[in-house]
């Protein structure tokens, strides 16, 4: 199940993510204001159940930061042989691409087929 938080009607929300539109998760769940609280405190399960089943609440919304009160939010994502290759033979300056810059260099390099 996916999760966000996004805006309807003025009124930012977090809940589940539909083909159809979003289910407001968020008044269910007092004890998280924000989707942080709900992922901090391993309460991604508790939402995916108590979304099983509910309609639809917002048909018409605009995504936010999923996680507006994060201090920050890292991606790491899987690298194709392809990428690597691409990378490997491109010149890439930290001053095009300083995303390079950040990234510690123990991260290990993870690759897929």
């Amino acid at each position: 199940m996916r999760f966000a938080t996004y805006t309807s009607d003025n009124q930012i929300h977090y809940g589940a993510v539909t083909d159809a539109g979003m289910i407001a998760l968020n008044h269910d769940f007092p004890k998280w204001p924000t989707l942080f609280e709900a992922v901090v405190a391993g309460g991604l399960g508790d939402l995916a159940r108590a979304a099983d089943g509910k309609p639809v609440t917002h048909a018409e919304f605009r995504y936010e930061m999923v996680l507006p009160n994060a201090r920050r939010i890292l991606c790491v994502g899987s690298i194709s042989r392809t990428a690597i290759r691409n990378t490997k033979t491109a010149r890439i300056s930290q001053s095009t691409c300083p995303f390079f810059r950040v990234l510690p260099a123990a991260l290990p390099v993870t690759t897929v087929p």
